[in-house]
């Protein structure tokens, strides 16, 4: 993914590895950032973001959640962290 304009992240590319099961869409994939940012909601051994649809099942949404959503979702995590 692309960081978005005007933002810290402008022009930087970070590759994103999604793994997918058999239970996909019923079930988020498992996503991890293989480009790892300094950024306070991305672990930084692993590249996990924190997301809660995608760290808690009852919070996806297979009728809305999609790859796109979750590429969106992670641009937009990088421009506006979460802090509490």
């Amino acid at each position: 993914i692309e960081g978005l304009p005007q933002t810290i992240w402008e022009n930087g590319v970070f590759q994103i590895f999604m793994k997918f099961d058999e239970n996909y869409n019923v079930k988020p994939p498992q996503v991890f950032f293989q480009t790892i940012p300094f950024h306070p909601n991305i672990d930084v051994i692993t590249g996990k973001p924190s997301l809660d649809f995608l760290d808690e099942q009852k919070k996806w949404r297979p009728e809305t959640h999609n790859i796109k959503f979750i590429l969106q979702s992670l641009q937009n995590l990088l421009a506006s962290p979460f802090l509490d």
